[in-house]
């Protein structure tokens, strides 16, 4: 299987669990490698954003993002968060310990 199958096949489970696509978006101002915004509810797709410098390496970024939403997909409800979502963050993960 090369790096593209893989990466192909990581992005097809994450749109079969949740029937929602996932876009990629080359942006130039992104400041990092690549991102991953799960689509919520309300939202009609996930979207990965990468910077275009890294092109050569998307299959491994899209391998690697998607993974990351795997796991937050496959999470039961009550044990879901995003770090950068919530005010309280710091009291949510004390709760956690």
């Amino acid at each position: 299987m090369t790096a593209q199958e893989a990466s192909q096949a990581i992005l097809s489970l994450v749109e079969e669990q949740t029937g929602k696509p996932v876009l990629l978006q080359s942006d130039n101002t992104f400041p990092g490698h690549a991102t991953m915004k799960v689509a919520g509810t309300d939202s009609p797709a996930h979207v990965l954003r990468y910077k275009p410098e890294f092109e050569t390496e998307l299959p491994y970024l899209v391998a690697f993002q998607c993974g990351l939403a795997l796991r937050m997909i496959q999470c039961r409800d009550e044990n879901r968060f995003d770090l950068v979502t919530f005010d309280s963050t710091s009291e949510n993960m004390d709760q956690r310990t």
